[in-house]
């Protein structure tokens, strides 16, 4: 996949507030300006390190932290992801891809020339 790719991928994760991964569906909520802010200002930190696929990232307290942020904004089968203790147990391979995926959509509405409702 491409930028140009990826990017209408975000873009249409943010509009339609869901993404699927592996037949799931994963639904957005509604994001506080501070929680955004906390996940746009982590994702611009490790933008280099997404880029190449470095995903040491992921094993450190403050991704812990955004990571605590992320699955209180998005449900899946109509829960909260912070109250599903074992869902990554469960489907480990949604993980990367829906962590990648979840702090590009949630960081949106600060991308330059990204209209928001």
């Amino acid at each position: 996949m491409d930028a140009q790719q990826a990017r209408d991928v975000i873009a249409t994760c943010y509009a339609d507030k869901e993404m699927e991964i592996n037949g799931r569906k994963y639904k957005f909520l509604s994001a506080t300006h501070k929680k955004r802010l906390s996940v746009y200002s982590y994702m611009t930190g490790i933008a280099p390190q997404l880029a190449t696929g470095n995903m040491t990232f992921m094993d450190t307290p403050e991704w812990d932290r955004i990571e605590k942020i992320i699955c209180e904004l998005i449900t899946f089968e109509d829960m909260t992801l912070s109250k599903l203790s074992n869902h990554w147990d469960k489907f480990p391979q949604d993980y990367l891809l829906f962590c990648t995926t979840a702090i590009q959509v949630i960081a949106h509405p600060f991308l330059a020339g990204n209209p928001t409702d």
